[in-house]
């Protein structure tokens, strides 16, 4: 884990103070739109992030599952390194809670979980990012508290960063640490956390290519590298045709339909 991820000191410098030339220069490449949005920058076991999911966060966007996914990963990382325990639930999972799933939740949280310093469920809702943070599960009633009640809590003030808010929340009160960021802090945060994802995960079989210490990344920085993008799994091809059209009877309503043909070849969909 690089250094940066162990504290919360100089997260509210100025860019311009607190990126290395060379890492500015991947940076600016990663969030370039210009660029194709499937090139992949990052593929760590079950971490798979391109150039469109580092968009939404490194840009002022909505952020993605993803992202959120691979940002409370390293804060999860980050605080056990300082010696919590913690358990953060994937962003994917809580729907499944619902109907018409109305999986159990406690089947996908881990053993010990009654003895961890907390547990953190990220939740989204259509147009918003909210989490529940539960600290030392017991039996029991259960002391219930919200933002309000939470002293010198930063607000947010902007539509599309909530994403952020959740990520910071989480990490700030697991650690016990005063909130020392604000709404204003947004943008530079959006593109710290890029950073500090590039530099500690790594592109299965390249390495850190986007980290700009590391051989792979000197080597992007000076356009040795060719970019390796995501491609769409292969799924057999379907032609509609008007050829033969044969008719089914339906309580005397007839109905034409038009018959299916299978390729014999494979296209990209």
């Amino acid at each position: 884990m690089a250094d940066r991820t162990q504290t919360l000191s100089g997260m509210k410098q100025t860019e311009t103070d607190r990126d290395h030339p060379e890492q500015q220069q991947l940076l600016g490449y990663i969030l370039d739109d210009k660029h194709p949005e499937n090139e992949i920058i990052i593929k760590d076991c079950n971490t798979c992030l391109t150039r469109g999911n580092f968009q939404t966060l490194g840009l002022r966007k909505d952020m993605d599952s993803e992202m959120g996914n691979a940002c409370l990963r390293l804060v999860q990382e980050i605080l056990q390194i300082q010696g919590k325990s913690i358990h953060v639930v994937d962003l994917y999972i809580p729907p499944t809670w619902l109907p018409t799933s109305n999986c159990n939740p406690a089947e996908g949280l881990p053993v010990n979980s009654q003895n961890m310093d907390a547990i953190v469920i990220p939740l989204w809702v259509p147009g918003h990012f909210m989490f529940a943070l539960a600290q030392k599960l017991a039996p029991g009633p259960w002391i219930e508290k919200t933002g309000k009640d939470i002293e010198g809590l930063p607000q947010q003030t902007h539509a599309n960063d909530c994403g952020i808010f959740m990520i910071m929340y989480t990490w700030y009160l697991i650690l016990g640490a005063p909130f020392d960021f604000t709404v204003d802090d947004m943008p530079v945060l959006r593109r710290w956390w890029c950073v500090v994802l590039v530099e500690n995960l790594h592109l299965e079989g390249h390495g850190r290519r986007f980290a700009h210490f590391t051989k792979e990344g000197k080597q992007m920085v000076n356009g040795c590298l060719s970019p390796i993008f995501r491609l769409k799994r292969k799924r057999p091809c379907t032609e509609v045709t008007n050829q033969r059209p044969w008719t089914m009877t339906n309580q005397a309503k007839t109905t034409e339909i038009v018959q299916l043909t299978q390729l014999n070849h494979e296209c990209l969909l």
